[in-house]
């Protein structure tokens, strides 16, 4: 039961808790669709990490279905970009990555590299308000990185000024 009173700072608000365990696993796509309904139609992105042993994944998508203003530049989210990507990620038991139990199975440095490439994508999205690629796949079996390109004309994207 959380109130929408702390995040609109109203004095004395019981604020929200650091997280919450779900009663049921939770897929990427729940977390999308949450977002998605919670910031439709806004100038907001999201920025999708995932990861298996030795490869993962980071990819900048738009939380709207549709830009309202053309200057907006709509990025597909993994589920568009790729649509096997849901029943793999709905099949997957591996346990979160937050857990001991799924670092033991996972290489050292692979959450590492992935939050490290989200990193460098926020700051572009900041900095230059530009983005060069829309994310970027990850092997350290075979020490490879392969961008996922922009499918659209390179484009600046609005960001809201606070």
């Amino acid at each position: 039961n959380l109130s929408a009173d702390f995040v609109r700072g109203v004095p004395g608000a019981k604020p929200y808790p650091l997280w919450i365990k779900p009663d049921a696993k939770i897929s990427t796509r729940d977390v999308f669709t949450l977002m998605r309904d919670h910031y439709e139609n806004t100038p907001y992105y999201w920025i999708d990490c995932g990861n298996t042993k030795t490869t993962g994944q980071v990819v900048v998508a738009s939380l709207f279905t549709r830009p309202r203003e053309r200057k907006r530049v709509h990025l597909k989210n993994i589920f568009e970009l790729y649509p096997d990507y849901e029943k793999a990620d709905r099949d997957d038991d591996t346990p979160s990555c937050s857990l001991a139990e799924a670092i033991g199975k996972q290489d050292l440095y692979i959450n590492t590299m992935m939050a490290a490439y989200a990193g460098d994508l926020l700051w572009k999205l900041i900095r230059q308000a530009m983005l060069d690629c829309q994310g970027v796949f990850v092997n350290l079996d075979t020490l490879q990185t392969r961008p996922i390109p922009l499918k659209q004309p390179k484009k600046r994207i609005r960001r809201k000024r606070t």
